[in-house]
């Protein structure tokens, strides 16, 4: 009976070890929360996998997916060095989030770019599917 027992302990065990050992860990997915106040403006950005938000001048700018940079400027939003929204000169807070290849920026609550980005995009290649709100 006792050799039984020790044998389930071990089975439970191994099972154990191989749940850990390829578990949901693997599909698990980096997610940064970056914040930023820079003249005024309130910025902050939920990223899936890595990113950089940085003031530069004039210009804050996000670092985010494959290689691509959002730059918000006073009146503009700059997609991979390309214009790609006006916004408000008097906008306060920024919430950007990027999940799921797509990239959403609000203004003060509204919606002002939505734009779906491929996987295998570099900067060189501009959004497909951008939709700019006013």
């Amino acid at each position: 009976m006792a050799r039984f027992r020790w044998q389930r302990f071990r089975v439970g065990i191994a099972l154990a070890i191989a749940c850990a050992a390829c578990g949901c860990a693997r599909d698990a997915k980096e997610h940064m929360t970056l914040t930023a106040q820079v003249l005024g403006r309130e910025y902050t950005a939920e990223i899936e996998g890595k990113g950089q938000l940085y003031p530069s001048g004039l210009i804050t700018t996000l670092k985010f997916g494959n290689n691509h940079q959002l730059g918000i400027e006073k009146e503009r939003l700059l997609l991979d060095g390309k214009e790609c929204a006006k916004i408000r000169p008097d906008a306060r807070r920024f919430t950007i989030v990027y999940s799921n290849l797509t990239l959403t920026v609000r203004t003060d609550g509204s919606v002002v770019l939505a734009a779906s980005i491929p996987a295998n995009d570099t900067a060189q290649n501009p959004p497909s599917e951008t939709e700019n709100t006013k």
